[in-house]
């Protein structure tokens, strides 16, 4: 309350918001956001009874948006649904329950190509400290992309991207700028070949939460650490 006082004295200032941001929105407890509710609205109401009015008032993240009517305030603050991302698992049950159906598109397709195609026979190492081993004569394809470009090197070995609508698996570590997948037989494939990393292809989808769970983390930092100097295709 003092600092906003301060702030009304200064005659180059002119207060017209006030926000705060939450700590734990995408929870199915919402009981430390309506807490931080409580107190945002006390501060308001003290303002008001001390003349101080403040037009512009605004609490909701994406998480609260969805789930929290009480947090919305007359500005909302949207973020990662705008991708068409949900920001948790519990944010999603909660604002299916609530608004009985919303569905989000993600708006993402992270793409590369192949650069070679390889024919190994069984027992070949591939990658880095050899971590895998062929069992049987395989294809490998080898994509100009890696963990410099944001494609996370705890994929390694458990990783898949999609190639003519087929889920092909990563096949060794995932370097600095390459990784190998194998390709399945029964498709046909040719160097140039489109590879989807994330997103749709055919009937098939890979999604920034599926990434996110391989390698132990959030669907914001998959879409967040695609290195800023590929190439974006607004569409």
């Amino acid at each position: 309350m003092e600092f906003i006082k301060k702030i009304k004295k200064l005659p180059k200032l002119n207060l017209c918001g006030i926000f705060t941001h939450y700590a734990a929105s995408e929870d199915s407890d919402q009981a430390f956001t309506n807490q931080q509710t409580d107190k945002f609205t006390r501060v308001i109401d003290t303002l008001e009874k001390q003349g101080v009015d403040i037009a512009w008032r605004h609490a909701a993240c994406s998480a609260a948006t969805m789930i929290n009517r009480q947090t919305r305030f007359n500005l909302i603050r949207l973020g990662i649904v705008l991708y068409g991302l949900w920001p948790s698992a519990e944010t999603k049950l909660l604002s299916d329950v609530k608004n009985k159906r919303l569905d989000l598109k993600p708006a993402l397709t992270w793409k590369t190509r192949i650069i070679q195609i390889k024919d190994l026979p069984a027992k070949t190492s591939i990658g880095y400290d050899c971590t895998y081993q062929t069992n049987k004569k395989i294809k490998l394809a080898i994509l100009p992309i890696g963990y410099w470009d944001g494609y996370d090197r705890k994929l390694s070995n458990c990783g898949e991207v999609l190639i003519r609508g087929h889920r092909c698996p990563v096949r060794g570590r995932v370097c600095m700028n390459l990784t190998m997948v194998e390709i399945p037989d029964t498709i046909s494939q040719k160097i140039g070949d489109e590879v989807v990393l994330l997103g749709r292809q055919g009937k098939q989808e890979i999604t920034a939460e599926e990434l996110a769970q391989k390698v132990g983390t959030i669907n914001y930092e998959i879409v967040a650490r695609i290195n800023p100097l590929i190439v974006r295709q607004y569409i």
